[in-house]
């Protein structure tokens, strides 16, 4: 400390009531100031308010998810494409690794490929 500052005092209010009574007031001021601002308090309408039809909204989400599966499955349909190896090389399996077999294979896993896709 350099002595210059000096001590604060903080005055320490205690209220003797609990907190269910300090809130009990609180609530009946605030009451009371609604209600002296706006002479009453609002009215409530006892219309019955109209209620959502649940089934039908599911009904729509159901069908807009049927809708985007057929859409989705129809452009996967239209958008494949056949799959040509680029290098046929080592693509024999009864050829060892790295030598050169007959090139007429080919046409076969072509043909294994499209049943493929075409049991999808």
């Amino acid at each position: 400390m350099t002595g210059k500052e000096r001590e604060r005092v903080i005055p320490i209010t205690t209220d003797a009531r609990t907190l269910e009574q300090r809130r009990k007031d609180m609530v009946n001021n605030l009451e009371r100031k609604q209600k002296s601002a706006s002479g009453n308090l609002a009215k409530v309408n006892d219309k019955p308010t109209r209620s959502h039809n649940w089934d039908d909204e599911v009904n729509r989400w159901i069908q807009e998810a049927y809708n985007r599966w057929n859409e989705d499955m129809g452009r996967m349909a239209r958008d494949t494409f056949v799959l040509v190896p680029q290098c046929d090389f080592d693509m024999e399996p009864l050829v060892p690794f790295g030598m050169f077999g007959p090139f007429g294979h080919v046409p076969s896993i072509l043909a294994r490929m499209k049943q493929q896709l075409d049991s999808l």
